[in-house]
């Protein structure tokens, strides 16, 4: 077996079981995407955000290669985006319904995690390195009935918003219920006004759920969620960055998500930045990252050497021949999967 041959074998077993179950029956889905894009006119086959930060065709060997390619977007598009306004240092913030997403790009370049964990398993991927919290303008607000504190997810009303979207079928309080009460958010054009949010439905069960029981207002009680979200989020993000060594001042923050411009104000205040951006595709930007990757494969190998102190020059010469042999096993890999989606082998470029 050859594929994600990486040393430690738990990590490459783990990996090659997602391979199996979860990113191969995705493959007909994927399939399914690009014959319709074709059917409307597109020349090319459909590429997907891959862990490395290129993309990679659906007809890829190692398809688990494309797990959580979404927030890598937005790390490629900051990346791209900083190189045009000048800036090398970006702390890249990426919040929406679920997750709130850290990533740090230093003198024009993000770091590579070669065996980043997911749900607690370690994988043989090597992933574009971000860090995660399970905050978002989804996640569902509660009161602890015994400190009678607010307490904001860990788990969210994910795509169905919160109880302010009658078809929800939700009667827990989640945090755009908060943006809908103090008009943060236009209920009569979200989502370009497909969908209607009922404010009153909103109001009534913070009311019921979270002002009444703490003596507070409505708006109050809204208000209250919000900034407690905002200091979670500048919390972590701070925090993120000192503990790598480096000093906010030195970095311009890039907020998108769906939820970005409505809480950058309130989780960048106060830690420092040089300058805060928030794009005008906020929403949308980590797509806009996809676009703009670049159709590359990586392909890693693990090769064992075993050089003596005062080793002979026929050993050394033997050390490098397996290192090389090693090299061209994994060009063969790359070249193949260009030429599988019609490109020649001669204008592949292979970076080492």
């Amino acid at each position: 077996m050859d594929d994600y041959p990486s040393r430690k074998e738990s990590h490459r077993m783990n990996t090659t079981i997602l391979e199996a179950y979860g990113a191969e029956p995705s493959r007909q889905t994927l399939k399914k995407v690009s014959d319709r894009f074709k059917k409307h006119g597109a020349k090319f086959d459909l590429r997907v955000m891959a862990t490395h930060g290129g993309t990679i065709s659906w007809k890829a060997k190692e398809l688990a290669r494309t797990i959580v390619s979404g927030p890598i977007g937005g790390v490629i598009g900051s990346k791209l985006l900083g190189e045009y306004l000048g800036d090398e240092n970006i702390a890249c913030s990426d919040i929406g319904g679920t997750s709130f997403d850290v990533a740090l790009i230093t003198k024009g370049n993000f770091a590579i995690k070669s065996d980043p964990d997911m749900a607690r398993l370690v994988l043989s991927l090597p992933l574009v390195a971000m860090d995660s919290v399970g905050a978002g303008a989804g996640s569902f607000v509660r009161l602890d009935p015994y400190s009678k504190s607010i307490k904001l997810g860990p788990d969210s009303a994910g795509y169905r918003v919160g109880t302010c979207w009658a078809d929800s079928g939700l009667d827990t309080v989640s945090v755009s219920d908060c943006h809908v009460v103090l008009g943060y958010l236009n209920p009569e054009n979200f989502l370009g006004g497909a969908i209607k949010l009922d404010v009153q439905r909103a109001r009534d069960h913070i009311k019921a759920q979270i002002a009444d029981p703490l003596g507070l207002s409505v708006e109050d009680a809204a208000a209250g969620v919000i900034e407690l979200l905002d200091l979670t989020l500048s919390e972590y993000l701070r925090a993120n960055i000192s503990a790598k060594g480096y000093n906010p001042a030195e970095f311009t923050c890039f907020s998108y998500g769906g939820a970005g411009p409505v809480h950058t104000y309130g989780y960048t205040e106060g830690v420092g930045f040089k300058d805060v951006v928030v794009p005008a595709w906020a929403a949308g930007f980590s797509a806009f990252g996809c676009a703009c990757a670049d159709f590359e494969y990586r392909y890693d190998k693990s090769v064992d050497l075993g050089v003596a102190q005062f080793a002979s020059d026929a050993d050394k010469a033997a050390a490098c021949a397996s290192l090389q042999e090693a090299w061209s096993e994994l060009a063969v890999k790359v070249i193949e999967e260009f030429v599988i989606n019609g490109y020649k082998a001669e204008d592949v470029m292979l970076i080492p």
